[in-house]
């Protein structure tokens, strides 16, 4: 399993636990890409960016629990499945 993974899940469940801004939750996905660009863990990659797409509005929102259920899936290391 990435340390990338379990870092950013375990961030984004913390905030998801608060109730954080998912503007912010979205700002945190964008901020991890950029901290691993060289990565060659391209699905996590791509779900960052997905992540990242919240902050364009209600179309691309996802739910608390959704977001839960991603840091979930994360930290037991199984696929993402969006």
């Amino acid at each position: 399993m990435s340390n990338q993974r379990v870092q950013f899940a375990l961030e984004l469940k913390k905030r998801v636990l608060r109730k954080d801004n998912l503007d912010t939750i979205a700002q945190l996905a964008y901020k991890t890409y950029l901290m691993w660009p060289d990565s060659k863990d391209v699905k996590f990659l791509n779900l960052l960016l997905h992540l990242n797409k919240m902050e364009l509005g209600e179309g691309f929102l996802y739910t608390y629990t959704e977001l839960e259920n991603i840091a979930n899936q994360l930290i037991e290391n199984k696929e993402v499945v969006l």
